[in-house]
This record gives C-alpha cells, sequence and structure tokens, in this order.
C-alpha cells in the first residue's frame, strides 16, 4: 500500500514539473516571439486577451469533461491540445496577416489549459485516497508546488537563451516536452478511486447554471467575497499585461532589443523574487496580527514598484522595482487564498474559488485591450504608471473588507 502510494506521488511530481517546464519554455519571449511575427503591442494583448477569454468560457465545460470521462483523459486531452496549440503557434508565425490566426491558436491553448486546470490534483487526491494514504495531502501539495518553481525557473531561463539562437524554438521544444507528459501520463496515470459516466451534452448548461446560481448565492452577493473579488479584478487586470509587456520595454531600457538573454535572467530573477515572497508569509504572519494588514504592505510596495517602473528611465531601477513588485505578489497570493477561503462555506468552497478565478481571468481580458491600447498609442511606460494609480482604488476596498470580516481579518 505505501509503495503504491509513494508510485502515485511520484507520477504527480513528475507530471507537475514536466508540465510546467514545458509550458514555461515560451513565457519570457511570448511578446518578442509575436512582434517579431509582425504584431503590434495592442495586436499582442489582444492575442492575450482573447487566451484569457477563452480559458474563461471553457473552464467549466471541461470541468465537466473531467468530473465524467475522468481526470486522465482531461489531463491527456490536455497535453495533446497544447501540442497542437503550440506547433500552430510557429506555424502561423509564418503566415500573412496572420493576427486572426495567432486568436485561434490562443483559444487553442486556453482549451488545453483548461483540461489541465483541476485535474492533475483531483487524480491525486481520488488515487491517494483509494490506495489508503495516511499522511497529509498539504506536504504532496507542498512537494508539487517546489518542483512547479524549480521547472518554472528552468523553463523561462532556459527559454530565453535557446531563443537567443532562434525564437521559434522553445515552442518546438514546448511540443516535444508535452508529447513525452502525454506518454508518461498514458502508462502511468490511472484512475483509481475515480467512476467514470456518461457525458451527456445537456448536462452542461444544467452544470452551468447550477455554478453560477451558487457563485452569485455565495459570491456576488456575499459582500466580503464580493470586496475580495474586486480586488482579484483589479490585480488580474493589470498581472497578466504587466508580465508580458516588461520584456519588449526591459529590452529597450537596456538599450539592446536582440538582448533576448537579458530576459532570461529577469525572468529567472522574477521567479525567484515570487518564491521568496512565499516564504515571507509565515514571518509576516508573525508580526503582523491581521491579514488586512499584509494586503495594505503588498499593495503599497507593488503601487510603489509600479509606478517606479512607468517613471524610470533606468534598466537597473526598473529590474529591481519589478523584482520586489513580485516579492510582494508571493506573500499576497497565499494570503488572499486563506483569506478568501476562510469566508466561504466548505460545501461551496470549489466553486467560489473557481468564480474567483473566472473573476481574474475576466480581468486580465479588459487589462490587457485597455493597458495594451495605451502602449500602442502612448508607451509601456504609459502602462506601468496608470497600473500603479489603478491600484491605490484598492486600498479602500481592503478597508472595508478588514471591516466587514473582523474575525476572518485575523491571521491564523
Amino acid at each position: 500500500m505505501k509503495k503504491a502510494c509513494e508510485k502515485i506521488i511520484r507520477s504527480f511530481i513528475i507530471i507537475s514539473g514536466m508540465f510546467t517546464l514545458s509550458t514555461s519554455l515560451i513565457w519570457a519571449i511570448n511578446t518578442l516571439f509575436l512582434l517579431a511575427a509582425g504584431m503590434s503591442i495592442f495586436q499582442i494583448f489582444v492575442i492575450n486577451a482573447v487566451y484569457s477569454a477563452s480559458m474563461s468560457i471553457f473552464e467549466i465545460p471541461t470541468g465537466v469533461f473531467a468530473d465524467t470521462l475522468g481526470r486522465r483523459l482531461s489531463f491527456i486531452s490536455s497535453t495533446f491540445v497544447m501540442m497542437i496549440g503550440t506547433i500552430g503557434y510557429v506555424y502561423v508565425a509564418r503566415a500573412p496577416n496572420s493576427f486572426l490566426l495567432f486568436c485561434g491558436m490562443s483559444v487553442v491553448l486556453g482549451l488545453a489549459f483548461t483540461f489541465y486546470t483541476g485535474a492533475v490534483e483531483a487524480w491525486l487526491v481520488d488515487a491517494l485516497h483509494d490506495t489508503g494514504y495516511q499522511g497529509k495531502l498539504d506536504a504532496v501539495f507542498v512537494k508539487g508546488n517546489i518542483v512547479s518553481s524549480v521547472a518554472m525557473l528552468i523553463g523561462t531561463t532556459f527559454g530565453a537563451f535557446i531563443g537567443t539562437l532562434n525564437l521559434s524554438i522553445p515552442y518546438v521544444l514546448r511540443a516535444v516536452i508535452q508529447l513525452f507528459v502525454l506518454l508518461y501520463a498514458y502508462f502511468k496515470m490511472h484512475d483509481l478511486g475515480f467512476k467514470k459516466k456518461s457525458l451527456a451534452f445537456s448536462n452542461i448548461p444544467k452544470e452551468m447554471k447550477s455554478v453560477a446560481t451558487e457563485s452569485i448565492n455565495y459570491g456576488v452577493k456575499n459582500t466580503s467575497v464580493r470586496y475580495l473579488m474586486i480586488i482579484t479584478f483589479i490585480f488580474s487586470s493589470f498581472m497578466m499585461w504587466a508580465w508580458y509587456a516588461w520584456q519588449p520595454y526591459f529590452l529597450e531600457l537596456y538599450g539592446n532589443k536582440d538582448a533576448v538573454w537579458v530576459v532570461g535572467l529577469v525572468s529567472a530573477g522574477l521567479t525567484l523574487a515570487s518564491i521568496l515572497g512565499s516564504l515571507l508569509v509565515k514571518p509576516l504572519n508573525k508580526l503582523f496580527k491581521k491579514r488586512s494588514s499584509i494586503l495594505y504592505l503588498s499593495f503599497s510596495i507593488q503601487t510603489i514598484m509600479i509606478l517606479t517602473v512607468g517613471i524610470t528611465h533606468s534598466f537597473i531601477i526598473a529590474v529591481g522595482a519589478f523584482m520586489l513588485f513580485f516579492l510582494s505578489v508571493g506573500f499576497y497570493t497565499p494570503v488572499k487564498q486563506g483569506y478568501l477561503h476562510d469566508m466561504i462555506p466548505s460545501e461551496h468552497r470549489a466553486t467560489i474559488v473557481s468564480f474567483d478565478s473566472l473573476i481574474g481571468s475576466t480581468g486580465s481580458v479588459f487589462g490587457q485591450i485597455g493597458y495594451g491600447y495605451l502602449s500602442e498609442k502612448f508607451s509601456i511606460a504609459s502602462g506601468y504608471s496608470v497600473g500603479g494609480f489603478v491600484s491605490i482604488v484598492i486600498f479602500p476596498i481592503i478597508k472595508l473588507l478588514a471591516k466587514e470580516e473582523k474575525d476572518q481579518d485575523q491571521d491564523i
């Protein structure tokens, strides 16, 4: 029994690590790749917005798919669709007037990621329960998160360095690794503790209606949860744009737009800063008695650093400020997650967390179009400056949240 559990955990770690490694290969150079393919800054962020919108649309249907036909099939479908979308990006880059084609490939990639989200974790929990696992699930997830963080660090850095040879190589390599992940999952990932059900397409609208009803009753109508989701919307509207905008902007500040290796080094620094921020959660919980105080600290740092990135003309200062921004995001995210989980009933937790993710994706759609337009008409720097001022709106919302939820505001 113990060996069976160890096998499942090992497979989970390998699958999580390899999947993250492959997907992260293009994260540091995606904007540069699209620029090289002839896209304008605004077109790039419209393409990214289409990706975010497709994730919002497919999230619930693919969830129903995983809960009926199985988590294994859902994950294998994810890797297969991911390969199609990734190779499609490389092919589309060579086509004339490829903007709409890139949008189409973004829809494919959005579908791929929604097949993945939640499926592997659900498979892990079901399989461990079926084999009599007695340990704590948190410990397994921590191992998975550490491996995924290391994989992301390696993937973003290595992807940028091999991108100096040709920006298409990281995409091809991503598809190749996804093929290995697909084969590994096919032979090692089995739906233990899960019984397949027949998938009736008529059930999908019913399921979507049920999720929408619960999301409204326990999310939108809950004042505290609503405040937290407003914060999610504002934060996400900037975050996705900020990640893809810094690549050409920092190279411009550096003075060499072809120095793709610089992007790799900065990506590594940002990932490490985010990891360090996550490690600060425990000492910050001891330093501050309230979660709202940590949120105030995080967004104070974020606001100042975002404005600094937008105002400065120094590459070194911009990189340093952006790393501090990512450090603050590193401890904001888990604190916000704990806040949310403590405010919602256990039986509706999965629904509200998914709805919060949906709100974030929606914010990302509007943000990328809005900030992308600013980048096109004025400059990328202006987008960061506006983003810094917009984040100030979050402070009174945190204050209202703290007043509404006095018990949940206490760190535990």
